[in-house]
């Protein structure tokens, strides 16, 4: 059977639990790669460096720390 939606780790535990062979998650995964049968992980897109946008001019961005006054 082939697991193909099973990350590398966790294939090492159903091996182990099932006494196929001792063997570590850093071996199954040189095993996997070897072998062209790692996927890469479809996550979502990454929202770094969209919150703050920058001001274009001098003081163009105006804040206050009123955190002394309280």
């Amino acid at each position: 059977t082939l697991y193909t939606d099973v990350g590398y780790r966790r294939l090492t535990c159903m091996m182990i639990d099932a006494d196929l062979v001792p063997v570590s998650p850093s071996s199954v995964w040189r095993v996997l790669r070897q072998s062209d049968r790692l996927q890469r992980r479809a996550g979502a897109a990454t929202k770094k460096g969209t919150r703050f946008k920058q001001p274009l001019a001098v003081h163009e961005h105006w804040h206050t720390d009123i955190a002394h006054i309280l």
